[in-house]
């Protein structure tokens, strides 16, 4: 082959038979569903506005 020449490959990924495309609604949802329900009641429901505190021990917006 000559120097410069351009080359292309494509890969091509086979899929399971059986499998299928998720959504992302369902990507995103797929850890709830496998969680059993008591397993959520640990998990914070102000998470968005106190990321810093459970991220990085900052202190919670609702104690500055």
């Amino acid at each position: 082959m000559e120097e410069g020449t351009v080359v292309t490959r494509a890969i091509e990924q086979e899929e399971p038979a059986g499998a299928r495309q998720h959504s992302v609604v369902e990507t995103i949802d797929r850890p709830r569903k496998d969680a059993g329900e008591d397993e959520w009641d640990g998990v914070p429901t102000d998470g968005a506005r106190n990321y810093r505190h459970y991220l990085y021990g900052h202190p919670k917006a609702d104690q500055e």
